[in-house]
């Protein structure tokens, strides 16, 4: 699995309970009555309206093109601090020190002669506001950028289905359960209960309403609160029980549930100490099944600061929480695998959201703070992305939000604030402004036997500059590798390549370029290469021992990665002149195997041979090794030849040939017949032999009075490797006279029975017992030991 994030290492532990990341603060909203206006408390908690925003901090300062170059050291002189620099406007957006009046800062970057202008950074509120009475106190809105949000996505798709894993929620009337009013006009779609075992996951804790009523509370009905991704439908899952507590077990079953019932997006404000390979292996499947899993990152940073799961696994998005000062609160974990952070209250200012106190329909506005609450508003802002655009996989999800975060704290990724704070309408405008990449896919070179080089463009780079790596693999169709993302900031029509090392020898691999954007990843077309096999390592040519006249007996180790050993052969002078290439000479072998005799030579000439690997592509065209191995033999010459007749009858006849001839096989030895087998002694079972030796019998079949000449070598001798039990053996060139069985030589002594040879009468139909071998008769020779039989001179 590969999870594109730049979570650190981990720490393994056991795996203890689960429990939810909140306080529920005790001032609360009561719920007005239906015609009312609200009764909002004047209370210091309840100060964070939009009149008690902090006033105009920041300066947007454009310095002229040609001096840019020493913009950070007049920066440094007026002591302003460089929150971010905007490529499209070309200006610098400074931070007022703390005790400089905006004016002064101001005048003294216009004072300077550096600069076309200088101006305060004034706030901007979105053309679209919700109508719910309360809004104006959720603060934490204003700090996702939700306003600008609405502007470029109204609230999300009903398609977008939110599993919302905690104590439940407070989503229909089921006595003594009841539907929140300010849910009234929420989408929800089926859920369980994992902690009652039942179909029925409502919320009799407060926990899991206040963190629905965050995502997708309903929003803009004159009522109450509202809700980041108002319209997304939400799945009720409870995995805690009443006292806000759980264990791992039931959280893995919601998890798998969730995604089994089309969940996009899980949000899990809930966690505790300790590594769970199960709770892994459940967020690992729902990152190959591509559903986002957003969870908070604890409230333990003054108890120790201990790692919390589910958070800390790699497919999860963990979710630190900021108050009211955009600054880390006092509770918010902090660590290695902090991602983003998100408003989660801290002192007097906490979220705002419906839920219960008491009894289960006992609804008020209330007050909560932790990272519970901050991790609802990564999930609202996950689910207004696939609104936008339902194919966004997780690392897309994960990027768009990660790059487009406004940074906190250090510059760049840090263990307090991760990639830094939420922005809502940063990452939306990614995806409405850009489109995703058009990559194209071209042929891979400088393919070696480990080797290759990988090519693609970005034919279109969508608007924005773009990363890019390859994927590949051996499968077609389930590329499991890949090279690493290259920040290379392409653009339309640039090429870009990546260098494979330590490939599988002789085998198809299949690649796709592909190139992203903070809109998602383009891919290009699936390609493939083949990579070179290994010549054969060895490679040696010997005189056959029983035919040196005519046949050389070939012997090589396969190449690595080779499926074939492709050998020419070519006739000159010893040492000589090898086959050049593969058209050069005659083949003599191409197939699979690690050994071959070429037989039906000339004596007394020398053979070089030249041996190459190969493997098929997956086209079916051949992939050749780069180097190649020769050997050389030459057969002796021929001493005088010799004549053997011998006529077969009509049916079966056991049969030698005491002649070593050039052309040794069957179908050239046993010419007219119409079956020819031997006795495999080891397997006890008969086989069709492809060629014919001296010292072997054969079952010959012909259908009518068949003659045989034969012209060769003379056999005069031969011994052969027996085993326990029957055995067909053949005789030698006697010139008439018949070799005494008594004459036979085995070692070990008395391996044979020499009562028990037998030879077959072909005119009778029979068995008949042997007391001497005769030249082109074949025999049944029983032993009682595995030995070696010697066939001598008559």
């Amino acid at each position: 699995m590969t999870v594109t994030s730049l979570k650190r290492s981990r720490i393994a532990t056991a795996s203890l309970s689960i429990v939810l990341f909140a306080l529920l603060l005790v001032v609360s909203i009561p719920m007005p009555a239906q015609a009312d206006q609200p009764d909002v408390p004047q209370t210091r908690i309840l100060t964070a309206s939009s009149d008690d925003l902090p006033p105009v901090r920041e300066v947007i300062v454009k310095f002229k093109s040609d001096v840019r170059a020493v913009s950070a050291q007049l920066h440094r002189n007026l002591r302003g601090d460089v929150v971010r620099h905007s490529e499209a406007g070309r200006f610098d957006v400074v931070r007022v020190p703390q005790g400089r009046a905006v004016d002064d800062v101001i005048q003294e970057y216009m004072a300077s002669g550096l600069v076309e202008y200088a101006e305060p950074n004034y706030p901007r509120s979105g053309t679209w506001e919700p109508n719910d009475q309360l809004y104006p106190l959720q603060w934490h809105f204003d700090h996702v950028n939700a306003e600008a949000a609405w502007d470029i996505r109204q609230g999300g798709s009903s398609v977008i289905v939110v599993a919302v894993l905690d104590s439940g929620v407070a989503y229909e009337n089921n006595t003594p359960y009841a539907l929140a009013p300010d849910l009234a006009g929420t989408v929800f779609v089926p859920g369980y209960d994992f902690v009652n075992s039942d179909d029925h996951p409502n919320d009799d804790h407060w926990h899991g309403t206040h963190v629905t009523g965050t995502i997708a509370q309903t929003t803009n009905n004159g009522l109450g609160v509202a809700g980041l991704a108002f319209g997304v439908s939400i799945m009720p899952v409870k995995v805690l029980g009443d006292d806000g507590k759980g264990v791992v077990a039931d959280v893995v079953d919601g998890i798998y549930y969730a995604v089994d019932h089309g969940a996009n997006v899980i949000n899990m404000s809930l966690g505790g100490d300790g590594r769970n390979q199960a709770e892994a292996d459940a967020l690992a499947y729902a990152y190959e099944h591509g559903v986002v899993v957003v969870c908070s990152a604890g409230n333990k940073y003054v108890e120790g600061n201990p790692i919390q799961y589910p958070a800390a696994y790699e497919s999860a998005i963990a979710v630190g929480a900021t108050g009211y000062d955009k600054t880390r609160a006092s509770y918010s974990n902090t660590g290695t695998y902090i991602d983003i952070v998100a408003p989660g209250g801290d002192g007097s200012y906490s979220v705002l959201q419906q839920t219960f106190s008491g009894a289960y329909n006992n609804f008020g506005f209330y007050y909560a703070q932790g990272t519970s609450m901050a991790a609802p508003h990564v999930s609202a802002a996950a689910a207004l992305l696939l609104s936008l655009n339902a194919a966004l996989t997780p690392d897309e999800i994960r990027f768009i939000l990660e790059s487009t975060a406004f940074d906190l704290g250090p510059d760049g990724w840090d263990e307090e604030y991760g990639h830094g704070l939420l922005d809502v309408a940063a990452a939306l405008s990614l995806v409405v402004s850009v489109a995703t990449p058009e990559v194209v896919t071209n042929l891979a070179d400088g393919v070696q036997e480990q080797e290759a080089t990988l090519h693609g463009v970005v034919l279109y780079d969508g608007g924005e500059g773009c990363d890019y790596s390859f994927q590949y693999g051996t499968v077609r169709g389930a590329l499991d590798q890949q090279t690493g993302w290259v920040e290379g900031e392409l653009g339309s029509g640039d090429p870009f390549d990546a260098e494979l090392s330590g490939l599988q020898k002789g085998a198809t691999y299949y690649f796709r370029a592909r190139a992203r954007n903070s809109a998602g990843i383009g891919y290009g077309e699936e390609l493939s290469f083949t990579t070179l096999p290994d010549a054969p390592p060895s490679f040696t040519a010997t005189p056959d021992e029983h035919m040196p006249f005519y046949r050389i007996n070939l012997e090589w180790t396969s190449g690595a990665g080779a499926s074939d050993t492709f050998i020419v052969a070519k006739v000159g002078a010893y040492p000589g002149d090898y086959p050049e290439d593969r058209e050069d000479g005659v083949v003599v072998y191409d197939g699979p195997g690690e050994s071959f005799v070429h037989s039906g030579l000339d004596d007394g000439t020398t053979y070089h041979y030249r041996a190459w690997s190969r493997v098929e592509d997956h086209l079916g065209e051949y992939v050749w090794s780069t180097d190649s191995v020769t050997a050389t033999a030459t057969t002796e010459v021929e001493p005088d030849l010799d004549y053997f007749s011998i006529t077969l009858q009509p049916g079966w006849n056991m049969v030698s040939v005491p002649l070593k001839m050039r052309n040794m096989s069957i179908d050239s030895v046993f010419a007219g017949s119409v079956a020819v087998y031997t006795w495999n002694p080891g397997s006890k079972s008969y086989t069709t032999p492809d060629y014919v030796t001296p010292e072997k019998a054969y079952w010959v079949a012909v259908t009518s009075l068949t003659p045989l000449n034969w012209t060769g070598v003379p056999v005069s001798a031969w011994y052969s490797p027996i085993t326990t039990g029957w055995n067909m053996i053949g005789s030698v060139y006697s010139g008439g006279d018949p070799v005494a069985v008594s004459s036979l030589g085995e070692a070990p002594q008395g391996s044979i029975l020499r009562n028990a040879i037998y030879h077959w009468n072909p005119i009778s139909k029979s068995y008949e017992s042997s007391m001497s071998i005769v030249s082109g008769i074949g025999y049944w020779l029983a032993t009682t030991l595995d030995c070696n039989l010697t066939m001598p001179a008559p």
